[in-house]
């Protein structure tokens, strides 16, 4: 509703402020109206509050792990058995942080790598911004962020998605190197008149 609201407005040239102000207007009738549903979907998040769910046991786990071996780390299976087991057995204990859980796997070593490779795929996202490069970035910063409740950069569906907007944002980037038409003219005309 609010894109086709915003879609209407476009066409028939309505600056940004006002469509700004349209879509927060049809947002506060929509919250309203819908309240009590809203409630529902975040009922169980507001009634359990803060609450750490096991994870700073499994973190502090993961910190004994680092002083353990903190140059290379204990593994990725020999986490420990602290919590349920996986559902599939394959499948080792983490301790749902990325950070602490590359650190406890692979030590000081793996966490630079890891921040090395992270460096290497943002930055060509923060360098001359597009939009196309901008939505990439706030994906990953958001799947990032939540990378640090849980082990998203682990799962399969998110890295596929993490794979297709790397694969889309490098083909942008590659672009943005290739000299435009108009560059290309201009060389060429440079080299016919020597």
């Amino acid at each position: 509703i609010p894109a086709a609201i915003m879609l209407v407005l476009k066409l028939i040239g309505t600056s940004d402020e006002i469509m700004t102000l349209a879509l927060i207007a049809v947002g506060t009738v929509f919250l309203v109206i819908f309240f009590d549903k809203i409630y529902l979907l975040f009922e169980e998040y507001l009634n359990r509050g803060f609450d750490d769910n096991g994870r700073f046991i499994l973190w502090e786990r993961a910190f004994d792990c680092l002083l353990e071996s903190p140059l290379f780390g204990v593994g990725f299976f020999n986490f420990g058995d602290i919590g349920t087991p996986t559902f599939v057995d394959i499948l080792p204990t983490m301790p749902h942080n990325t950070i602490f859980n590359i650190l406890s796997a692979m030590g000081i070593f793996g966490i630079v790598c890891y921040l090395y490779y992270r460096a290497k795929t943002l930055i060509p996202l923060i360098k001359r911004p597009t939009t196309e490069k901008t939505a990439f970035l706030i994906t990953l910063a958001v799947m990032l962020t939540m990378s640090l409740l849980d082990n998203y950069v682990f799962y399969i569906h998110t890295m596929f998605y993490y794979s297709v907007i790397l694969a889309i944002s490098t083909v942008i980037t590659e672009r943005e190197k290739m000299p435009s038409p108009s560059q290309e003219s201009v060389g060429e005309s440079n080299i016919s008149t020597q």
